[in-house]
């Protein structure tokens, strides 16, 4: 309820103090509207955030590459909006959103493959150089003797190193400078290892190293470190994170593709799951590969629970395998899951059965 208060001043009196009245009139009238906009400004940036989360919960977890919220406020139209005045509404649709993340995500795929073909020996060619196998970044944190993780494509795009960033830093951080790197070491390790393997570094893709049955095998710590013909195997993304500790250490280097009979295979299948069931409290991500929409699962028993409840008159019996019953997912903070103990082969594991 307003109040409308009449004081009788004398004309003489009014005329001596209506001018700072009115100033002080006019400097409420402008604190008033500038914190009504800043509010306005604020609420925007808020229902931006929203918007850009409900987004990302939409989409399956490989498809959850956004920007940083503080990338899209230095994006158009985003300032545009956020600085209209507090009286106009301001809405952030989902095409909009997904139009920016769109060009943001080719604008940063720029930045990095231009990052590879200047610093390293990778010539343009019909492979896109960020789905290369030797294609290893590293982020500012890894750089300065961080544990970060090693980091490939698209990880690397939302990896939290990467797309955060600290309260001070405001504009938009550019991946080549600030916050990402090429592993020149990386890369050249993963240069010599396929070259072991009798691959064609140049062409072969990391999605080709991620298929089932490949392994590398580090023959020094086969001949140096093991009894008794044990075997020390690893994925191709854990073979690199190996290949940099020999390195560090001033080692050599002897590794390269491995070649099992199908027992052989089979045991090591068998590793792998027991390494998922040891960490199965971790943050990894399981999809179901059977289902028409992909279901994912934190753990590894309520994966195969649904498979057995779901999909256990679609499968052999037996182990779940990688790329036939389940595969590892991206997570939102940029990490792709792996098996990252040593895969230790032991004979005695596969005597006694048929090759």
């Amino acid at each position: 309820m307003l109040f409308s208060i009449h004081i009788n001043v004398n004309p003489l009196v009014w005329q001596n103090i209506k001018d700072d009245m009115i100033m002080e009139l006019e400097e409420h009238k402008s604190r008033r509207l500038k914190d009504e906009y800043c509010s306005a400004q604020a609420s925007r940036k808020l229902l931006l955030s929203d918007c850009l989360q409900n987004l990302k919960s939409s989409k399956p977890l490989r498809d959850r590459i956004f920007p940083p919220l503080e990338d899209l406020l230095y994006m158009e139209p985003f300032v545009t909006l956020i600085s209209a005045p507090a009286s106009e509404q301001v809405e952030f649709p989902d095409s909009l959103l997904s139009e920016a993340s769109q060009n943001w995500r080719n604008s940063k795929e720029t930045e990095l493959r231009d990052m590879v073909i200047r610093r390293s020996d990778v010539d343009s060619n019909d492979v896109d150089v960020l789905r290369l196998a030797t294609t290893i970044f590293q982020c500012w944190h890894k750089a300065h003797g961080g544990h970060c993780p090693i980091l490939g494509y698209p990880e690397v795009l939302i990896h939290p190193c990467v797309s955060e960033r600290p309260w001070y830093v405001r504009p938009p951080m550019n991946f080549d400078q600030d916050r990402v790197f090429l592993d020149d070491k990386a890369h050249s390790l993963a240069n010599v290892i396929l070259e072991a393997s009798s691959l064609d570094p140049a062409t072969t893709t990391r999605d080709e190293l991620y298929r089932r049955g490949f392994y590398i095998e580090c023959h020094n710590c086969t001949l140096v470190k093991c009894e008794n013909g044990e075997r020390t195997l690893f994925t191709w993304h854990t073979a690199i994170e190996h290949a940099l500790d020999h390195d560090k250490k001033g080692q050599g280097l002897h590794m390269a593709r491995v070649e099992l009979n199908s027992v052989e295979l089979e045991r090591v299948q068998k590793l792998e799951n027991k390494h998922l069931i040891k960490h199965s409290t971790d943050t990894r991500k399981l999809s179901c590969v059977r289902c028409k929409e992909p279901r994912f699962i934190t753990t590894w028993y309520p994966l195969t629970r649904h498979i057995i409840e779901k999909h256990e008159d679609e499968r052999e019996p037996g182990e779940l395998l990688r790329e036939v019953d389940f595969d590892f997912e991206m997570t939102e903070t940029g990490f792709r899951p792996e098996y990252w103990s040593v895969l230790l082969l032991r004979p005695s594991d596969c005597e006694g059965k048929d090759v």
